[in-house]
C-alpha cells in the first residue's frame, strides 16, 4: 500500500536501449520507481535443473559453516563508505577528453578461475578466520572508494 491513495503506477521506460517494465510508489512522501521483470525474463524454478537435483542440497553442516563465515565478516552497515567508482571514473575520462586528452582503453582482466571446492573453500575461511583473527575482503569499501 502507497500514499493516501493505496495506489501506485505501473508503466514502461527505456533506458540503455532497453525497455524496462516499472512500479511507481510514494515511499515517505517521495516517488520512487523500481524495475520489475517481464513474464519471459521470469524462470520457473521448475525448468532449472539444480532446482529440482537433492543432489545440490547443502548438509547441516555445510548451512552452519556458511552461516558462521557470513557472521564472523559481518560488519555494521555504512552506506557512506562506498562510492560509485563507474561515474568517477568516467567523469575523469570526460574531463581528460575535454582537455584534449586521448583515452586509451583498459587493459582486460583476465577471469578468474572458479573455485575447485566451494564447501572446502568454506571450511578454509572458517578455520583462518578462527585462528588468525577477522578476515576482510581484499575490495573493502575503503579499495572501492579509491577505484
Amino acid at each position: 500500500m502507497t500514499g493516501r491513495t493505496g495506489r501506485a503506477a505501473l508503466g514502461r521506460f527505456v533506458m540503455r536501449a532497453r525497455e524496462y517494465l516499472a512500479i511507481v510508489r510514494d515511499r515517505g512522501g517521495v516517488l520512487a520507481l523500481t524495475t520489475m521483470l517481464f513474464t519471459d525474463e521470469i524462470r520457473d524454478p521448475k525448468d532449472v535443473d539444480a532446482a529440482r537435483q537433492t543432489s545440490h542440497q547443502p548438509t547441516r553442516e555445510q548451512l552452519e559453516a556458511a552461516v558462521a563465515v557470513i557472521e564472523e565478516l559481518s560488519r555494521e552497515w555504512r552506506p557512506d563508505k562506498y562510492k560509485d567508482g563507474y561515474s568517477r571514473r568516467l567523469r575523469r575520462v570526460i574531463d581528460g577528453r575535454r582537455h584534449g586528452e586521448t583515452i586509451a582503453a583498459p587493459a582486460t582482466a583476465e577471469a578468474p578461475s572458479p573455485a575447485p571446492d566451494l564447501v572446502a573453500a568454506l571450511e578454509r575461511t572458517l578455520q583462518e578466520l578462527k585462528h588468525g583473527g577477522s578476515r576482510r575482503s581484499s575490495r573493502t569499501p575503503e579499495r572501492q572508494a579509491a577505484d
